[in-house]
This record gives structure tokens, C-alpha cells and sequence, in this order.
């Protein structure tokens, strides 16, 4: 999992904003992902 946030992190700091975008949508999708099994 914590290779998953790295390469959300790197993501995050591209400077193409697609790949932000999509870095973006994936911790909010990962936030959902616990918010609904805790």
C-alpha cells in the first residue's frame, strides 16, 4: 500500500494536470475505500 501513496505522491507533483487529475481521483477513491470497511 505504501508503494501505491508514492506513486500517488509522485503523481501529485507532475506537472501534466491530467496525471494530477487522475492522482487526485485515486486518493479520493482510496479515502472511500475506508471510509466504508471502518
Amino acid at each position: 500500500m505504501e508503494e501505491a501513496y508514492a506513486l500517488i505522491i509522485e503523481a501529485l507533483n507532475n506537472r501534466d494536470k491530467d496525471i494530477r487529475a487522475s492522482a487526485v481521483k485515486a486518493l479520493g477513491k482510496i479515502g472511500d475505500e475506508r471510509g466504508i470497511s471502518s
